[in-house]
């Protein structure tokens, strides 16, 4: 059995380095007025810049609940290739990513079906409780995970913080509240069977 703290740290470790600095000013509501100055805006790109540096700017495979092959990683990247990731608005490069290999797909496969195992052992109550901690975890980091994308790929901020991270946070809510709604409705079932075959022989089905 999957016990909920190892698979807690295994998303903890996935979603988890998307950490937002918070910084606190100390300026006073009447400094401000006399100043007029404008704070951070809530889409800046300092926690997205802080967030890649923290990775070296260079991101790697993400198997068996751990970063590997990343800047991160001591083993390097050990002879694979490496894409480069460029913000198409200014052309300045963002990242480096590991281009995984034969050996790299072969051990996420194994992993994941060792995971397999363990997850299908888990009621339908604990695995919603997992989709529903990565929909909160990606609601927690939302808006370093859309300027991440509007920088990576050039769409507008207003596009990927109010449409695309949304609707990811959604298809996460969906899928939990379906293995909570199959319990109810694998219970309902089982009370209908049993009330149909109560009543056999009294009335024709």
């Amino acid at each position: 059995m999957l016990s909920g703290a190892r698979m807690m740290n295994r998303w903890r470790g996935l979603i988890g380095g998307f950490r937002m600095s918070s910084s606190s000013s100390s300026a006073s509501i009447e400094d401000i007025f006399k100043t007029m100055e404008y704070g951070p805006a809530p889409e800046d790109d300092a926690a997205m810049t802080a967030w890649l540096k923290s990775h070296e700017h260079h991101m790697g495979l993400f198997i068996d609940g751990e970063w590997v092959h990343g800047g991160k990683d001591p083993r390097g990247v050990e002879g694979r290739d490496i894409a480069k990731s460029y913000a198409p608005s200014t052309g300045d490069q963002l990242a480096f990513f590991t281009q995984g290999n034969e050996s790299d797909a072969d051990r996420a496969v194994e992993t994941a079906r060792k995971a397999q195992v363990e997850w299908s052992g888990l009621s339908n109550h604990e695995r919603a409780r997992h989709i529903y901690s990565i929909a909160r975890h990606i609601q927690k980091h939302s808006r370093l995970i859309s300027v991440l994308e509007a920088m990576e790929n050039g769409k507008t901020v207003r596009e990927t913080r109010d449409v695309d991270v949304p609707l990811a946070v959604r298809h996460f809510y969906h899928h939990a509240d379906g293995h909570r709604s199959w319990t109810r409705s694998y219970r309902i079932m089982i009370l209908w069977v049993l009330w149909r075959k109560s009543f056999r022989g009294i009335f024709r089905f």
